[in-house]
């Protein structure tokens, strides 16, 4: 019985499985699309959708300032590049200011010819 999995750990250490979660965030911030298998695409759908949370809170004109600061710095401790983070908060977030959750969709291609795993596509909702 599965019961309490709360992650998928891809057959990583946990400081592998973060490292490789942060840069699939990256390529999904910088280029809106990406294409992985569907077991990772799957453990960046969560990874993912908390930072665009952040970043909708960042962006939002009514937070105090140290509180934007400290949504800002948390975002950059994941992305590691400022210029990442500001097209996170200024650019991605505000397209779903309106959407409480399902930033991401997740399409199944094709299956590898080598060891026949799904590969996925990830993008941005809108």
């Amino acid at each position: 019985m599965k019961t309490g999995k709360k992650n998928h750990k891809l057959s990583r250490t946990r400081a592998h499985r973060d490292a490789m979660l942060g840069n699939l965030a990256r390529q999904l911030i910088i280029h809106e699309e990406i294409t992985t298998t569907l077991d990772k695409s799957r453990a960046l759908r969560p990874f993912m959708e908390k930072l665009v949370t952040v970043a909708i809170k960042a962006g939002r004109e009514a937070v105090k300032p140290e509180t934007r600061l400290a949504h800002i710095r948390r975002i950059d401790a994941v992305l590691r590049s400022r210029i990442l983070t500001n097209k996170l908060v200024e650019q991605i977030a505000p397209r779903f200011q309106d959407i409480k959750g399902g930033y991401l969709r997740i399409v199944k291609l094709w299956q590898r010819q080598g060891d026949a795993a799904t590969i996925s596509l990830v993008q941005f909702v809108k």
